[in-house]
């Protein structure tokens, strides 16, 4: 057995082949480290907890938090978020620029693209996503289909085109709980892309009119990693909340956005790796694992 390991989670992300979580060797210190997760997964999250830092757009690396701040609901503390300085920039319109940190205001003046997504009901997101995290972008949020419908060679006017297209009816926010109940919608990925293309019809006759060119003509679908489309094969899921110093273990048979899908002894449980971030969390622990009393009965 893997010898049990301390790490202070910090957030999480995506890649083509797969999801990771991002973690500091010890809580609150030195640099964030990608740690892959894969097959036979075992972990206790920890009551010990501190704010997960900053992201440096300048030196393009997550920092820790300097005053070990522990935030009450958040993951990041009131001091860590200005740091950051990107807060204003999603406040903002994209018309009225707020006063932005140099590097900041770099980023958002780089490529960006503007995407529709849609989670498994009637619902369309629209969203915006940099060239350099197109498609991560879309992952850590896990819709069970997106597409591309415009780009521009700055933030600033994808911002502007979202807030228009928002104004037609379409949401910018969604909240993780329901993406998690919508994890097992009976909707089927070519039925979100057909009312992800009726969207976009929609919306290219109502935008106005110095926006439509922003427009694709052919919007590009995003490429699903293979565990994201796994997780969408279950019809029933078990959601467990990590508690404090619980033991929870599966194999990962899934992901999708900040979801991991677990099956342990037959019994499939969703687990939010949000619920991690700023914990202690104790891979390869020892002691009894907590099991669900569905699967207790399994074997009473």
């Amino acid at each position: 057995m893997t010898n049990p390991e301390n790490r202070h989670v910090v957030g999480y992300g995506w890649r083509q082949d797969g999801i990771y979580l991002e973690v500091r060797e010890q809580l609150g210190v030195g640099p964030a480290q990608q740690r892959p997760l894969t097959g036979a997964l075992r972990l206790r999250k920890r009551a010990r907890r501190v704010c997960a830092g900053f992201y440096d757009f300048e030196t393009d690396t997550r920092e820790p938090c300097p005053d070990h701040a522990v935030p009450e609901r958040k993951t990041q503390c009131e001091a860590c978020i200005e740091r950051e300085g990107f807060a204003p920039w999603l406040r903002c319109d994209g018309r009225m620029l707020p006063p932005l940190k140099p590097a900041v205001r770099a980023y958002i003046e780089t490529p960006h693209h503007l995407y529709l997504a849609c989670f498994g009901d009637e619902t369309v997101k629209v969203g915006m996503a940099s060239e350099q995290r197109k498609h991560e972008r879309l992952w850590d949020q896990g819709p069970l289909a997106a597409m591309y419908v415009a780009a521009a060679d700055s933030g600033v006017l994808i911002r502007q085109l979202e807030v228009e297209v928002s104004r037609l009816g379409y949401t910018e926010f969604m909240r993780r709980s329901r993406k998690a109940d919508l994890l097992t919608s009976e909707m089927r990925e070519d039925e979100a892309r057909r009312r992800l293309i009726h969207a976009l019809d929609r919306i290219r006759r109502l935008l106005p009119d110095e926006y439509v060119s922003l427009l694709r003509a052919d919007p590009e679908l995003l490429p699903q990693p293979a565990l994201a489309q796994q997780a969408r094969r279950y019809r029933e899921l078990d959601h467990l909340t990590p508690a404090d110093d619980q033991i929870l273990e599966g194999q990962l048979v899934g992901a999708s956005g900040s979801i991991l899908v677990l099956d342990d002894g037959g019994i499939r449980s969703a687990i939010d790796l949000y619920d991690l971030i700023g914990h202690e969390v104790e891979f390869n622990p020892e002691g009894v694992a907590h099991k669900e009393a569905r699967q207790i009965g399994l074997f009473g």
